[in-house]
């Protein structure tokens, strides 16, 4: 599959932009982003791009946008983000990495990701918020559903902390495929990986639905995931801002959640509900 790679300079450059036009470009699609000096690089399917839909006027009106774009086939991705991706280490208790790092500190647990196209290398703010709510949770015999999986990378921390079974989906053939091979490398066996949207779930018992996408598409499945999920159950959110937060506050206690506090990073949320 080709891919479209949009690379977009903020001037003047501040993190905090970077991030807004993150958010803004996840929402019309795009699948992966890789951080850079001056903006940010932004993936999407070549059959997707439309340079006319690309606005930035959300941004302050004294900030100067430039962007170009160019296609780009599988074979390169992995050469664009080995230059890129550098080991994660969260809490000191976790290291995402590579399969070529070598030489770094002993943790916990030790999650090796090829991410491809795929979300979910630790790097994000929203994917290490949740890894740190996992970190608080007792998981063991649990069953747990992790939706928009991306790279598998919680859903395999789930299983390392004693998960009982995890089904991971992700309506994307990339993160499918990466979320196979990641779970593979970390000798995961329990992880059913499924590719499809919110219409894949086909139980109503789990223990635990992480949920990592943004904010419209939470908004809509929630109601899925709801009825997906044991009462008693925890419901982990993240994917959105903090300004975000009412909107997703609201319609979780509409569906009879109680809230169970939040953790924020640069302004990016992981909201933890429990059903009632």
């Amino acid at each position: 599959m080709e891919y479209t790679e949009l690379t977009v300079n903020i001037d003047p450059f501040e993190q905090v932009l970077s991030e807004i036009t993150a958010a803004y470009l996840s929402e019309i699609g795009y699948e992966s982003m890789l951080e850079t000096s001056s903006g940010l690089k932004a993936y999407i399917p070549a059959r997707d791009f439309k340079e006319t839909i690309l606005d930035f006027n959300f941004l302050p009106k004294d900030t100067i946008v430039d962007f170009s774009f160019e296609k780009i086939k599988e074979e390169n991705w992995n050469k664009e983000w080995e230059s890129s991706f550098k080991p994660v280490i969260i809490g000191k208790r976790c290291i995402i990495k590579a399969p070529f790092h070598t030489d770094l500190p002993k943790a916990k647990f030790e999650i090796i990701i090829e991410p491809k196209m795929s979300f979910g290398t630790g790097h994000h703010e929203t994917t290490s918020l949740m890894i740190e709510q996992i970190y608080t949770m007792n998981l063991n015999g649990t069953k747990v559903l992790d939706m928009g999986c991306g790279t598998g990378v919680l859903g395999i921390l789930a299983s390392m902390k004693g998960a009982a079974h995890i089904d991971a989906i992700d309506i994307d053939e990339w993160a499918y495929s990466n979320s196979v091979e990641n779970a593979d490398r970390n000798g995961v066996t329990n992880m059913n990986i499924i590719q499809g949207g919110v219409e894949s779930i086909n139980a109503d018992d789990y223990d635990v639905v992480i949920a990592n996408i943004n904010r419209n598409i939470i908004l809509e499945d929630l109601p899925t995931y709801t009825s997906s999920l044991k009462l008693g159950g925890t419901l982990l959110l993240s994917g959105f801002y903090m300004n975000d937060m009412s909107k997703i506050l609201a319609k979780a206690m509409d569906l009879g959640y109680s809230f169970n506090g939040f953790k924020e990073k640069n302004k990016w949320v992981a909201a933890a509900f429990v059903k009632k």
